[in-house]
């Protein structure tokens, strides 16, 4: 499911409904890390309990990517 769009100034918008999937949708700012192939937004400050949330999340992905 793809859920970037571009602007018709080349700027790329995160569709609403990704913000909304993943709980992100309440928050004024994001943090921003790239990888090789990679994007990822997380909340600017994590509870420690969100950054395991986010751990496992991630390792989910990883699992997946594996498969």
């Amino acid at each position: 499911m793809t859920f970037i769009k571009y602007t018709e100034d080349g700027k790329v918008v995160i569709q609403p409904a990704a913000l909304v999937l993943s709980g992100l949708e309440k928050e004024d700012v994001l943090e921003m890390h790239t990888l090789d192939n990679v994007l990822v937004l997380v909340k600017e400050n994590m509870l420690p309990q969100e950054k395991v949330k986010t751990m496992c999340s991630l390792m989910r992905l990883v699992n997946g990517l594996s498969v």
